[in-house]
């Protein structure tokens, strides 16, 4: 059993910035009955070598929790059935529907660059994190704080891509559980540029698994002095990994991680989450609710 805490978001009464109060029952102003439970993070112990997950704004009891939830490739490249951790029926599933289509989902993304589409980053959007990002980042959103993006974007203009994730009636595996209608969803090709990266940090919750499927990878070229090896990289925890062309890495950003790309060419992912497989339909269903009464009540703004 998690406990049966309640998390209410109030305002301060020197500002904007919201704090979390929590107790079994709260003594004012209520939540809805069908609202979320849930602890606040960070975590307490910190500094300590040993990563964990360590989300800076809720955390839920209970998750299975590791780093990577895909297992680097094996040995000499040999290839064989896809390890995911646990054995997840959910991820595994998600992996396989999102490697199948990556030729696909590439052509969309080059032809989407081609035409001169405007990219959509907003500085510091997941987490206000704006202050870690180095270079040149760019995204072309299909769900930006849980929601579906312009019908004039990537939306509408890549087919294949937006069948995976948002398919309809939840055709595929990765569209039922997409991250959707919670303000820290995200969806988008993400084209880190080169001499660009994004220092650690820890996501702001553990509800999610963050997917990314490598598009367009640069070779590695000549390691500069004192460079970073892998050149172009992510560190998850105290694991790092390169991205593969076609081979999906699914991570808890609720790790401390981070990203760089000290080559000269763009890395492009689709990037995109999904509800952590062990939080149940119902409880996702108070979680949506907890973030749209917070949001009714002016508690959490509108994603810009």
């Amino acid at each position: 059993m998690r406990p049966a805490l309640v998390s209410i978001l109030r305002k301060t009464t020197g500002g904007n910035r919201p704090i979390r109060r929590h107790a079994s029952v709260p003594s004012e102003n209520p939540s809805p009955e069908n609202c979320a439970t849930l602890l606040p993070g960070p975590s307490i112990l910190t500094g300590t070598g040993k990563h964990r997950p360590n989300p800076g704004t809720l955390f839920l009891p209970g998750l299975r929790s590791l780093p990577f939830w895909t297992a680097p490739p094996s040995p000499g490249g040999a290839e064989g059935r896809r390890r995911i951790a646990y054995g997840d029926g959910v991820v595994s599933e998600v992996v396989e529907e999102a490697e199948g289509l990556w030729e696909n989902i590439r052509e969309e993304y080059l032809a989407l660059k081609g035409s001169g589409a405007l990219e959509d980053y907003v500085n510091g959007g997941d987490g206000g994190h704006a202050t870690l990002h180095d270079g040149k980042w760019d995204w072309h959103s299909f769900m930006r704080g849980g929601k579906v993006g312009r019908d004039d974007g990537p939306v509408a203009s890549c087919p294949v891509s937006a069948g995976l994730l948002l398919g309809d009636v939840g055709a595929t595996t990765a569209a039922r559980h997409l991250f959707r209608d919670v303000p820290f969803g995200y969806a988008f090709f993400s084209a880190l540029g080169g001499e660009s990266s994004i220092k650690a940090h820890c996501g702001p919750m553990n509800l999610r698994l963050r997917v990314h499927l490598p598009l367009i990878v640069p070779s590695a070229g000549v390691r500069k002095e004192g460079g970073r090896d892998p050149p172009c990289g992510i560190r998850v925890g105290n694991e790092i990994r390169e991205w593969e062309e076609g081979r999906a890495i699914v991570l808890d950003d609720s790790f401390e991680h981070e990203v760089w790309n000290e080559t000269s060419d763009e890395r492009v992912i689709l990037l995109f989450d999904i509800w952590h497989p062990d939080i149940h339909p119902e409880e996702r269903e108070r979680i949506v609710e907890m973030f749209r009464y917070a949001r009714k009540q002016g508690w959490i703004g509108n994603e810009k």
